[in-house]
């Protein structure tokens, strides 16, 4: 293959000698030969096709991490929302202002529900937002 290359000066010539069996195939043979490149095609160059590659991964898990942050913001936001409401009821319950009164069993029954419903949210938010194998 060499001798043929430097056989004939125009690379017209050389693609017509080299048996080639599908067009995948030549332009593996044009990328490994040096200077060689596909009309109206421009030379890839491997290092930059890599910094491309990186740079499409690098935004990708920016963009990752921005949805991990708003997820999880808005997230504690609603469960520190919710703590307050509980604590406003727990807070009524115990001094009776204004008249609020819940039976005893339905104001234990709210505060453990709620509570169960924080631990497993945040569960949640930690395993999925953040799994291990990263």
């Amino acid at each position: 293959m060499e001798k043929k290359k430097k056989q004939f000066e125009d690379r017209s010539e050389l693609i017509r000698e080299i048996p080639v069996f599908s067009k995948a195939t030549l332009n593996e043979l044009l990328k490994t030969s040096s200077g060689f490149q596909i009309e109206g095609r421009k030379p890839v160059k491997i290092k930059d096709e890599l910094a491309k590659r990186e740079k499409l991964k690098n935004v990708d898990i920016e963009q990752d991490i921005k949805l991990k942050k708003l997820v999880l913001k808005v997230l504690l936001l609603f469960l520190g929302i919710e703590t307050f409401v509980i604590f406003s009821f727990a807070f009524l319950q115990a001094t009776a202002f204004l008249n609020f009164k819940l039976e005893e069993w339905s104001f234990r029954l709210l505060v453990s529900v709620t509570i169960a419903q924080i631990y497993l949210m945040l569960r949640i938010a930690v395993e999925y937002l953040f799994p291990k194998n990263q």
